[in-house]
C-alpha cells in the first residue's frame, strides 16, 4: 500500500513536548458528545473492510461503509498495527531502541507479549488476503498534525476532525468541520469552520488534515473512483466503479 506524506508546515509543528500540560477543551470548543472509543479491534476491522472492498472491486463495482470508530481507530492505531507486523520475525533479537520501540506499541494497542501472536494471526491474514498491494496504513503525516485524533460522523452530513496540535509553541484543541462529496473520483472535504485553540485556523493546516482524514477514509481504495457517499450519524458509506 503506497504511503501518503503529506509536506511539512511552517506555521504548525506537532510533537507534544514531553511534560507539556495537555489543554482541556473549554465551553468555547462546541461539544460533539463522548469521546469516539479508540480500539485496536476497530482498527483491524476497518483494515478488514478495506481487503474486501477491493476484492470486490474485480465486479467492477465498490461498496464500503464505515464507522466513525473504525476510521478513528485506523487514523490512531493503524500505523502502529503495521510496524508490529514487519516486527514479527524479529521479535527475539530486538535491539534495545526496537525493544523500547516494541513496549511503546504494545501500551498503545493495550496488549501484551502474549497476545502480540493473536494479533500477528489477524494482520497476516489479512495481508494475504490484500496481496501485493499490502495492507492499508494511515496518513503518517495526518497522525502527526492530529493528536489523540477524534473523527466524527453526523446526520447532518458533515465529518468532524477533533484533536490536538502544537500551535506557536503551546499545545492546543483542534475542532474543523467539513462537508464532503464525491469530485472527480475523489472524496473531497469542504472546510466549513474550525478552532484551534484561541487563534484563527491556519489554511496549512485546513488542507493538511482535509487531505489526510479523506485519504484516511479511503485507504486502499486508490483503484476505485467514488461516484456516491452517504454520511449518516456515525456511519460513513460510498460506492464507486474500479479505475
Amino acid at each position: 500500500m503506497r504511503r501518503w506524506v503529506l509536506g511539512l508546515i511552517v506555521l504548525v509543528v506537532v510533537a507534544v513536548a514531553v511534560g507539556c500540560e495537555r489543554p482541556t477543551l473549554t465551553a468555547e470548543m462546541t461539544d460533539d458528545g463522548p469521546a469516539v472509543p479508540v480500539t485496536r479491534e476497530s482498527a483491524i476491522s476497518f483494515i478488514q473492510k478495506s481487503v474486501a472492498a477491493g476484492q470486490g472491486a474485480s465486479s467492477g463495482l465498490v461498496s464500503w461503509q464505515v464507522t466513525q470508530e473504525e476510521v478513528t481507530s485506523f487514523i490512531a492505531l493503524g500505523a502502529d498495527l503495521a510496524e508490529l507486523l514487519q516486527m514479527q520475525n524479529r521479535l527475539g533479537n530486538l535491539t534495545p531502541a526496537e525493544r523500547a520501540r516494541l513496549d511503546e506499541i504494545l501500551t498503545r494497542l493495550e496488549i501484551d507479549e502474549s497476545q502480540i501472536s493473536t494479533v500477528l494471526a489477524q494482520l497476516e491474514a489479512q495481508q494475504e488476503a490484500a496481496g501485493l498491494g499490502g495492507l492499508p496504513i494511515p496518513d503518517l503525516a495526518l497522525r502527526l498534525l492530529l493528536r489523540e485524533p477524534q473523527i466524527y460522523f453526523r446526520a447532518n452530513g458533515q465529518i468532524i476532525a477533533r484533536g490536538y496540535g502544537e500551535i506557536r509553541g503551546r499545545s492546543q484543541p483542534i475542532r474543523l468541520v467539513f462537508a464532503p462529496r464525491a469530485s472527480a473520483g475523489e472524496l473531497e472535504l469542504t472546510f466549513v469552520e474550525g478552532m484551534v485553540g484561541p487563534i484563527a485556523v491556519p489554511d496549512e493546516l485546513i488542507n493538511a488534515v482535509g487531505s489526510g482524514v479523506a485519504r484516511a477514509i479511503l485507504a486502499g481504495n486508490a483503484y476505485a473512483e467514488i461516484t456516491e457517499l452517504r454520511v449518516e450519524e456515525g456511519v460513513l458509506t460510498f460506492g464507486g466503479q474500479r479505475k
